[in-house]
Parts: C-alpha cells; sequence; structure tokens
C-alpha cells in the first residue's frame, strides 16, 4: 500500500497472512479505518526455551511453537528442553518450577523421558529425576530438603524424587570414591 492507492482496494486479508508468516508473530490483525488509515496491530511470540532436536537448537515460545533457529545467542540463558514432545510440555514444566525461584535459578535443561514425565538438570551438574504423577509435590519436597540439608551444594550426581516416600540420592565422583574407605575409626565412609 501506498500513499494516494484507494484504501478499499487494500486486500486486508492477505496482509494480515503476510504477518502471520513472519516467525516472530503469534497474532495479527490488519483493520481499515476510514477515511484514510489502516491498522495494524501484532503480538509477539516469547521465548520460553530452546528445543534441542536431531542434534541442533532452536527457539521455542510459550506455546511450544518453533521460532527460529538462527542466532540464538542472546538466547543462552534460556533452559535447554529435550524431547520430541518437549515443547508441548514446557509450560507446565515451567510453572513448575517458577513455584520454587531459588531452585528455578539454578535449572540448565529439561529431558522429556517417555513422554510421561521429567529429568531436570541443575547448574552444579545434579540431575533431579521427577515422579510422573504429582511432580510439583516432589518439587517443592526438593526445594524444603534443599534448605534444610542444602542437597544442591553437596557432591551428589542424582536425586530420585520418583518414589512418594523415598528420595534416593547418587554421590558425585568424590563420594563414589570414598565410598568403602575405612575412615580413621575404622568404620566404612
Amino acid at each position: 500500500l501506498r500513499r494516494g492507492d484507494p484504501i478499499l482496494t487494500f486486500d486486508i486479508a492477505a496482509a494480515r497472512q503476510r504477518l502471520l508468516a513472519l516467525p516472530w508473530v503469534r497474532e495479527a490483525s490488519v483493520n481499515r479505518r476510514l477515511p484514510n488509515m489502516i491498522q495494524v496491530s501484532i503480538k509477539e511470540r516469547q521465548p520460553m526455551a530452546l528445543w534441542q532436536r536431531k542434534g541442533r537448537l532452536v527457539l521455542v515460545d510459550t506455546y511450544g511453537v518453533v521460532v527460529t533457529g538462527h542466532k540464538l545467542g542472546r538466547f543462552r540463558n534460556l533452559i535447554i528442553i529435550v524431547g520430541k514432545d518437549a515443547p508441548r510440555h514446557a509450560a507446565t514444566l515451567f510453572a513448575m518450577l517458577d513455584s520454587e525461584p531459588l531452585l528455578a535459578r539454578q535449572v540448565t535443561a529439561a529431558v522429556r523421558i517417555g513422554d510421561r514425565r521429567w529429568n531436570v538438570q541443575m547448574k552444579p551438574g545434579i540431575r533431579i529425576q521427577l515422579p510422573e504423577t504429582d511432580p510439583h509435590l516432589a518439587w517443592q519436597r526438593l526445594a524444603r530438603m534443599n534448605q534444610k540439608h542444602k542437597l544442591l551444594s553437596r557432591d551428589v550426581k542424582t536425586i530420585d524424587l520418583r518414589f512418594p516416600d523415598k528420595l534416593i540420592v547418587e554421590p558425585g565422583a568424590l563420594g563414589s570414591q570414598l565410598k568403602g574407605i575405612k575412615g580413621p575409626t575404622g568404620r566404612n565412609t
């Protein structure tokens, strides 16, 4: 549309479709405002996570829609999600993570396991195995345990929360090396 073109011949449906074809545009509306104005409104996609698929990263929005696979450097602070259906379930995961902000800040990645549950990778290199049912409760339990016992600052490789009545902790490299070594009291450490 150029200045002086008849406003009634402008194809607003085609203009809207061209806007919706842009990767960053989630919603678009194009309207005539007679006598001489075309009003364009758009809602931009909000970046949520980097999705690793087929060995490559792509940016996905809060609806799980792929936005772009180019120039991802400025999004390196986002959590990486992995799994064929990960984007579809990521919004629920992020709501759960955000319920415990101190823990959420330490999350670097999340892997969707068998379209049922998540494993969450924390900054110190600790893998958290969440249960299929009620992962939110398990996440809250981890927050309480971490606050009380500082689990995430210990030499731990994996924390398994898949059982509601158990907490299974796999020691890290140093903890594994010390296992079975006799301490100064003669007891195994």
